[in-house]
């Protein structure tokens, strides 16, 4: 807010005394005058309305100066009234243990205690060493006759020797019966005759229901492939693909039966491992897992890679009386059962034949379909 003030001027200019009275408005208490070289005074509002023209110059009142010197200090007052009694402060850590005092004098001796209880009885000690044995007493009387004994068991009722004839006996080879044979000197030999061994259990061999490119990704999948289908169906056992890499043929790494291969179905298919691999089959291998035939279905042929005699059935270049298996044959088994590509090739075998085709026929083309076969290990 602006407060209008009434001012007594007294200005000296040039040795002239001007008097007059003015008004003016305060700027933050600071009053601002122009004043010409003839010394007439002007109360303006700020310094910027003095005019060079007119040769003014700017005065001003209630400036306030520079702060002046610190005076001397002084005197010391008297001393105040006692201030409260402060808060007790937190306790002292421990002090550290002061040394050990001198030994004491020994005291008298105490007054004698009242007898103890008695203690418990001890554990009895070791037996001692055996004496020596002493002489023999002279001999008693004859005693009196005991009770008679309880009856016995009933006999067997056998007759003569001739009645083991014919008995079960039995021993490590499990229950036989009894024989009897009699020498010229009339001795009796005794015998136990033990029926024949039960013959192990066929192995049976089966085509996969499922068909398959030939991306096995190697023969472990080929055999993978098997068992799944095998346990799919029931069947127990342990079954493995009869299929042969350019590193592994199927006579090395499948187990040699010396029982009958039979179908699913229970048709014998050769009476052994020799017999399976002697170029003839007695019936194809064309019935699934499930018992079914696969004759006359889509894709009814199977990968391989075998010749009939259970080996791959190499293409072979050789020099010097040394051979090497050329570069195709790794094109020729699907890449080692590792290739689903149109430009690689597999061997088959036909389900329906009877002669080597069954496993060793033709070549196919590696994005086709073809089934396995596999055989109870």
């Amino acid at each position: 807010m602006k407060r209008r003030l009434g001012i007594a001027l007294g200005v000296v200019a040039a040795l002239v005394i001007v008097a007059g009275t003015a008004y003016a408005f305060t700027d933050n208490g600071i009053i601002h005058a122009c004043v010409k070289d003839n010394g007439q005074v002007r109360i303006v509002e700020a310094a910027t309305d003095c005019k060079d023209k007119d040769k003014e110059t700017h005065i001003q009142w209630n400036v306030v100066g520079l702060p002046g010197p610190a005076g001397p200090q002084g005197l010391e007052g008297d001393t105040g009234p006692q201030g409260l009694q402060g808060i007790a402060g937190l306790a002292g850590a421990d002090g550290a243990p002061g040394p050990a005092g001198e030994k004491g004098y020994k005291g008298d001796p105490g007054v004698d205690g009242a007898d103890g209880a008695q203690g418990l009885q001890g554990l009895i000690g070791p037996t001692g060493l055996k004496g020596d044995t002493g002489q023999a007493g002279p001999a008693g009387g004859v005693g009196s006759q005991g009770p008679q004994g309880a009856q016995g068991p009933a006999g067997s009722g056998l007759a003569s020797l001739d009645d083991l004839a014919g008995l079960p006996c039995g021993g490590d080879q499990g229950s036989g019966s009894t024989t009897l044979s009699y020498s010229e000197s009339g001795d009796v030999q005794i015998g136990c005759i033990f029926p024949p061994p039960t013959p192990p259990p066929p192995r049976i061999a089966f085509i996969t229901s499922s068909t398959y490119q030939g991306n096995f990704a190697g023969l472990e999948g080929m055999d993978q492939a098997c068992q799944e289908s095998a346990e799919a169906a029931g069947l127990q056992g342990t079954y493995m693909a009869w299929a042969s890499s350019l590193q592994m043929n199927a006579a090395a790494r499948l187990s040699h039966a010396t029982v009958p291969y039979i179908l699913t179905n229970g048709v014998r298919v050769a009476d052994n491992w020799d017999d399976l691999i002697d170029s003839t089959l007695a019936v194809g291998i064309n019935v699934d897992e499930n018992g079914l035939s696969t004759t006359g279905a889509t894709d009814n042929r199977a990968w391989t890679g075998t010749n009939s005699s259970g080996e791959y059935p190499f293409s072979q270049s050789c020099s010097g009386g040394v051979c090497i298996p050329i570069l195709s044959d790794f094109i020729a088994a699907c890449g080692n059962w590792t290739s689903s590509s149109s430009g690689m090739l597999g061997y088959i075998g036909r389900p329906d034949f009877l002669d080597p085709g069954w496993t060793f026929f033709e070549q196919l083309y590696c994005d086709h379909t073809a089934r396995l076969y596999c055989l109870q290990q």
